[in-house]
């Protein structure tokens, strides 16, 4: 009778598509060019319906799991380490559109010939001998719809087609024929043979047989192993009367490389962990005449979908996802679609690491917050000692109406439930409001650091460098207008983009924190300048930017360290690392206390006396 075989049937596990994902976003991007994946198969079982005498033959299933791609970055990333235990390899190749229309349309029947041909050529010129895993090359055409989180695919698994067919006797179980010893015998002949081969060897064997005994061998060994020999696969059929799809490329290659019309083939099926091989069968198999086989045949194999019908599958994995973690991937999707095109250099895993302190969750703070997750920053910690009032919500966009009733809740944790993490962070970067104007800032790091961004460069500095007094109390003899955030609507949404960008530039100079202030030239050319010097990826990186909303103009300002400074001056960073809490408490007590230690105060007598000589030296000459 025609001998027929059990098709493949594709098991694709939920973790693949999301490796698929991420290789798509990271790796791939607009490359839509063949990959090479590996999926694995297990030899067929018939499973025990529970309470009845009778058993259900499962599907010849070939799975794709998150081994399936391989990892440039391990170096022990072999066969063995991408497949699970006693599962036998198969070697694929994935075509990933970029559009849908692009996954309806391709030729299909091209992209199945070049991998029939890839098939034939390996038979043809004995690598499929050396490598038998070659044998089950499969392709697979997807389409990722990273947006809804559905995934069409389709799978071909090429088979060759004899000419004549193929025919066979019954098939036979391996128990009517041969002894429980030589069963044995053969069970642990194949564990010794997988252990001491590649995994590519071990779907595909020898066999030789004496009355008790059995040797296993590899396809290669044929010359010198032939005499008597049978042909055995590691069989995914659990049928009784039809062998697996692999045996299907397995005889074209026998036919063609040794010229054989007929042989005996051992189906082998083993219960994994058991060492029971019970369900293996053996039959003969041959056709007519050999006929020399000069071009590649036609071969068959695209995968019917659920109807039964030719045609693609859908897997949709929105309903299956936490919701969490669907939020998180959707946030990022936008983020990463930047590298695909304009900014192949953008340093997500940099952004998304970093850790930011707001001190301020007033309209500044809320609206910095809101940019700094549209970056990906998911650590951000938030201090602010008062509550939430009516007139917040309106110009605040973490707090609503509710978190004003009863008295208000605590800003700092209002604005944290938001924002759902809050961790600590370092780089500081300052934002100012007027009523129709704004400044921007980044602090420098100290006079006296080790490490400048280019030698010769003039330290930055920080929000207070501009200032010769201390900082003082600027509410109590306030009017309500002086006290609040008396500012155009539109302005904090401003300065807080400006803030945000300005640190994602930051992360992106390769001098980071020491980065040198750049300024914008009357000729336009400075952007080039930057990128000539290697700055920022992402443009220009200045110290200050002021914004004056009145005549819609930024200026970027450079401004130098002060070393009388009550921020950041020697003096003070000093004082703070011998004293700690000490100095912080007199500071409060006593605001002048900052300028004595910066010498302000002594300063501002030395321009006093100054003064008053002068005053006494113009009063002597009139």
């Amino acid at each position: 009778m025609l001998l027929q075989f059990h098709p493949w049937a594709s098991a694709v596990e939920a973790p693949f598509w999301q490796v698929l994902t991420q290789r798509k976003m990271d790796v791939f991007k607009l490359d839509d060019s063949l990959k090479s994946i590996q999926g694995y198969y297990s030899t067929g079982q018939q499973v025990r319906i529970p309470g009845k005498d009778t058993t259900v033959a499962m599907p010849a299933r070939l799975c794709l799991g998150t081994g399936a791609f391989p990892d440039d970055i391990e170096a022990n990333n072999s066969q063995s380490n991408r497949t699970p235990a006693f599962t036998f390899p198969a070697p694929g190749i994935v075509k990933n559109t970029n559009t849908i229309e692009d996954f309806k349309s391709i030729d299909k029947t091209a992209l199945f010939k070049t991998t029939v041909d890839q098939i034939w050529d390996d038979i043809t010129s004995g690598r499929a001998i050396a490598d038998p895993s070659l044998l089950n090359k499969f392709l697979l055409l997807t389409f990722a719809d990273l947006k809804k989180f559905k995934f069409f695919y389709w799978f071909a698994f090429p088979a060759l087609q004899a000419d004549p067919a193929w025919t066979t006797d019954a098939m036979q179980e391996i128990t009517s024929i041969w002894s429980p010893a030589k069963i044995s015998n053969l069970s642990i002949q194949v564990d010794q043979y997988r252990q001491t081969n590649t995994p590519s060897q071990s779907g595909f064997f020898l066999i030789k047989e004496t009355q008790d005994t059995v040797a296993v061998a590899r396809l290669q060994d044929w010359n010198d192993f032939f005499v008597g020999c049978d042909e055995s696969f590691a069989d995914p059929s659990s049928l009784d009367n039809n062998p697996g799809w692999p045996l299907r490329n397995l005889l074209a290659l026998a036919q063609y490389q040794w010229k054989i019309t007929k042989i005996r083939v051992l189906c082998f099926r083993e219960i994994p962990g058991k060492q029971d091989i019970n369900a293996s069968k053996i039959f003969t198999a041959q056709v007519p005449s050999h006929v020399p086989i000069t071009a590649c045949p036609k071969a068959v194999g695209w995968e019917k979908n659920a109807q039964g019908k030719l045609g693609p599958r859908l897997a949709d994995l929105a309903p299956l996802m936490d919701p969490t973690r669907l939020a998180d991937t959707a946030v990022d999707l936008n983020l990463k679609l930047m590298r695909w095109r304009l900014l192949p250099d953008l340093q997500l895993e940099k952004i998304q690491e970093t850790r930011c302190l707001l001190l301020g969750a007033g309209t500044l703070g809320c609206y910095v917050a809101r940019s700094l997750l549209g970056w990906g920053v998911r650590n951000i910690t938030f201090v602010d000692n008062a509550k939430v009032s009516f007139s917040n919500p309106v110009r605040q966009p973490l707090f609503e109406f509710e978190d004003c009733l009863e008295g208000g809740k605590d800003k700092a944790t209002t604005a944290a439930a938001s924002l759902r993490k809050v961790y600590p962070g370092v780089i500081v970067i300052n934002a100012a409001l007027g009523f129709d104007t704004f400044l921007v800032m980044r602090h420098g790091i100290g006079q006296d650091h080790e490490h400048h961004a280019s030698v010769g460069s003039t330290p930055l500095g920080c929000y207070f460098c501009n200032d010769v007094v201390a900082p003082t109390d600027s509410l109590s003899d306030r009017t309500l207008d002086q006290q609040c955030t008396v500012t155009r609507p539109g302005l904090s949404a401003i300065a807080s983009a400006m803030a945000v960008e300005m640190m994602v530039s930051l992360l992106h100079h390769p001098d980071g924190v020491r980065a040198p202030a750049d300024r914008a030239d009357a000729d336009g050319d400075q952007e080039d300048r930057t990128q000539d010097r290697l700055g920022s990826a992402l443009g220009l990186l200045p110290h200050q930017i002021r914004g004056f909303l009145s005549r819609f103009k930024n200026l970027l300002i450079s401004g130098q360290a002060y070393d009388r400074c009550t921020a950041c001056s020697d003096a003070i960073l000093e004082a703070y690392e011998q004293h700690g809490f000490e100095f912080l408490a007199r500071v409060f007590q006593d605001a002048k206390h900052l300028e004595d230690v910066t010498g302000l105060t002594k300063m501002k007598e030395e321009s006093e006396d100054l003064d008053m000589e002068w005053a006494e030296e113009s009063d002597e000459d009139m």
